[in-house]
């Protein structure tokens, strides 16, 4: 979900800030720089209400803030409620004595919305990290939007330019321990996504182990597509390819490793779409073992929502 600006109080904001950072002209004693910083309050239970405070220097003895939702203040602090979006906030302070002035801006970014924040909505428990507008790494956007009021992202953790990034690893974070390897950006396999994430620190993977496009045993590969659709309503479906016939086993475990549903049948070599009957699984996270006959094996994971 992307914030909306539109084309003309664009252009509008863009001219101000322009204008602030080629245009600050002073009188003839040049002893006052306007400028400022600015704060989210998170004590107050108000959305996107924010502190502004000026640091300007000289001796200035007016103030004038231009919040660029066509909100004004002329006082030295103030404080001010913004609706979602990108705002150009200017500062005008003057000093009447000296005949000084000047004009700062910057940009304020608000890009969390606490009424779309809905806790009861259910979230896939998978990894793949997004970076929030507020320069915050989420699990999924699913978390994101739902449970944290993020209104946009981009795909990745957040300052992703190295592979192993510390910041991330919370041991407390109970990762299950089932084999669902992922190829780390440090080329080392993990057993999961989440063990990669939380206990590592990986900030990019690939699925399946490293050195492999499949899983290879006595010269027969056994490759699986993902579960789709993904979240599961009422069945699902998985692309199974193998390299020769064989019997293929499905089996589905719920996160506390019981066995919830299993399907045998012998397919030729080629490539399957195979059928997973989920009407009687409860809502929750699944995990789909595939395997053959000569004991390949691997796994996806899913999630019920009804």
């Amino acid at each position: 979900m992307k914030k909306v600006i539109t084309t003309i109080s664009l252009f509008i904001a863009l001219s101000m800030l322009a204008f602030a950072q080629t245009n600050n002209t002073k009188g003839t004693d040049s002893t006052c720089t306007a400028d400022f910083y600015f704060y989210l309050d998170t004590i107050i239970n108000t959305p996107n209400y924010f502190h502004f405070i000026d640091s300007s220097t000289g001796s200035p003895t007016t103030w004038h803030w231009d919040f660029g939702d066509g909100a004004t203040s002329s006082l030295q602090n103030p404080d001010h409620q913004f609706s979602v979006g990108i705002f150009i906030v200017c500062l005008t302070i003057s000093d009447s004595s000296s005949g000084c002035y000047d004009m700062y801006c910057d940009t304020v970014d608000v890009c969390i919305d606490t009424s779309i924040i809905d806790l009861g909505i259910f979230c896939p428990a998978v990894i793949q990290p997004v970076c929030g507008c507020d320069s915050v790494t989420y699990n999924n956007d699913c978390e994101a939007y739902n449970w944290f009021g993020v209104t946009s992202w981009t795909q990745g953790v957040c300052n992703s330019g190295q592979c192993i990034d510390t910041n991330l690893i919370d041991k407390t974070v109970m990762c299950p321990y089932l084999w669902n390897p992922v190829c780390g950006c440090d080329s080392v396999t993990y057993a999961n996504d989440c063990i990669a994430f939380y206990y590592f620190g990986l900030t990019s993977w690939t699925i399946g182990p490293c050195g492999t496009a499949g899983i290879n045993t006595s010269e027969h590969t056994l490759k699986i597509g993902e579960v789709y659709p993904n979240p599961v309503i009422d069945n699902a479906n998985i692309e199974v390819s193998i390299s020769k016939t064989t019997e293929i086993k499905l089996a589905v475990y719920n996160l506390v490793g019981q066995r919830v549903y299993d399907f045998n049948a012998v397919k030729n070599a080629g490539t399957h779409n195979l059928f997973i009957n989920t009407t009687g699984l409860t809502k929750g996270m699944y995990l789909l073992e595939v395997s053959t006959a000569d004991g390949v094996k691997q796994t996806k994971k899913f999630s019920k929502v009804k």
